[in-house]
């Protein structure tokens, strides 16, 4: 609890000051931004990320009301339909955060095979290289097929008050990154992973594997995943 009044605290004081000093540091980013123009031609990196800030602040704003809305409407018990809600609202509040970056800094997407995603169970993973990766399975595919995502991510991102509340609302590992066994963490914590080992959902997942042509090892029921070739956008 401390910790979730405490990180609500920070990000709403950080909202109001970045609000109410934004004339003053937006002259400051300007003035940054003019000396590396003059050194090394950087078009406005400063103010680019001084607005960032805001709009990350404002977003998390925006995704603690809605979270303070889905557990009035659900009277704090836990359901189906509040998780259905959290899933929702989490794709909104990535595409927020995602829309942002793309105005900001001229981000495009190609996307090759969307429709290949859906409508699930599936595996997505990200090849995570900056933070902008987060937002891509909810925003990109969940979007797209309507899939809430359960994910496991290192728990020093419990210092956001979104991902803290709205992660432990629905099925969310967070795991210690330095622990040295990530996989014994997942095994008796993790609630990610039980429902692939229930008998009756495992085979529902096999069996759809197995009609869209995907072949299985024998001895463990590993996927043999065919590799497909894919064009990368330009970088920000």
């Amino acid at each position: 609890m401390w910790r979730r009044v405490r990180g609500i605290s920070v990000e709403v004081i950080a909202l109001v000051l970045v609000t109410v000093l934004s004339p003053v540091l937006l002259i400051g980013a300007v003035a940054v931004d003019l000396a590396l123009w003059l050194r090394r031609r950087k078009p406005w990196m400063a103010v680019r990320l001084l607005a960032m800030l805001w709009w990350f602040l404002a977003g998390e704003l925006y995704g603690l009301l809605g979270l303070l809305g889905i557990w009035l409407a659900s009277a704090g018990r836990d359901s189906a339909r509040r998780r259905d809600r959290v899933f929702r609202l989490k794709r909104r509040w990535l595409g927020s955060h995602l829309a942002g970056i793309r105005v900001l800094f001229g981000l495009r997407f190609h996307i090759e095979g969307l429709e290949l995603a859906g409508p699930g169970p599936v595996l997505v993973m990200i090849r995570h290289a900056s933070i902008i990766d987060n937002t891509l399975p909810d925003v990109i595919v969940g979007r797209a097929h309507g899939i809430g995502f359960r994910f496991i991510i290192k728990r020093e991102l419990q210092m956001l008050p979104t991902i803290d509340i709205g992660g432990r609302w629905v099925p969310t590992l967070f795991v210690r990154r330095a622990s040295g066994d990530t996989a014994a963490e997942v095994e008796t914590r993790g609630s990610v992973r039980h429902p692939a080992r229930r008998p009756g959902r495992r085979g529902r997942v096999v069996e759809i594997l197995s009609r869209r042509g995907i072949e299985f090892a024998d001895g463990p029921r590993r996927a043999v995943k065919s590799k497909s070739s894919r064009r990368r956008g330009p970088r920000p």
